[in-house]
């Protein structure tokens, strides 16, 4: 597992905190060459065709689910784009999640979120590439000076950490701060 091997796309319910109206989401859409999807796996746990992304296609993609939320009268807010993550950043109304806009108009965009989120030409920063013992190993190395011994699993990792003062979560986030450049799987 890795060090960030989630999905960038954050609840899209408001929480409890505060009283804002607008909700942080981050989403990510790629296709492929002149369709904007070619299928490529079956994901076991969701049941959703994952498909193989490129950044024009995500963009392409982003912007049909930028339109659809206009036109139906909830724009996004604060639209960005990470030009060297190549990520969108945005918030989306309670309104247009309370109303169903938002699922309706990411239901098309979704497989490619998701792909372009997978895929191993999006540009991440190295921590999100990092395995655990790779992660521990890094943040041991950095922060304290201590070298783990090669080939360790995962749960002997985390227990040379703590043996060392650390634990997981320190170790990383110590990954996350230190380990920022970017790289691509290409």
């Amino acid at each position: 597992m890795g060090v960030d091997d989630h999905l960038s796309r954050y609840s899209r319910r408001p929480s409890s905190v505060g009283s804002s109206l607008l909700l942080s989401v981050i989403l990510l859409v790629s296709c492929g060459a002149e369709s904007g999807t070619e299928p490529s796996v079956l994901d076991g746990s969701t049941g959703q065709r994952e498909v193989n992304v490129d950044f024009a296609g995500y963009e392409q993609a982003f912007l049909n689910f930028q339109d659809c939320m206009s036109v139906g009268g909830q724009p996004l807010q604060d639209v960005v784009l990470d030009q060297t993550l190549q990520l969108y950043s945005f918030f989306v109304t309670s309104e247009a999640t309370d109303s169903g806009l938002e699922d309706s108009c990411y239901r098309a965009f979704e497989p490619l979120d998701r792909g372009w989120q997978l895929s191993p030409a999006r540009p991440k920063p190295r921590y999100q590439t990092m395995l655990v013992p790779e992660a521990i190993a890094f943040c041991l190395e950095v922060d304290a000076g201590v070298k783990m011994p090669a080939g360790l699993s995962g749960p002997e990792a985390v227990d040379f950490a703590s043996a060392n003062g650390y634990s997981l979560d320190e170790c990383l986030l110590i990954a996350r701060e230190n380990a920022s450049e970017i790289v691509t799987g290409d």
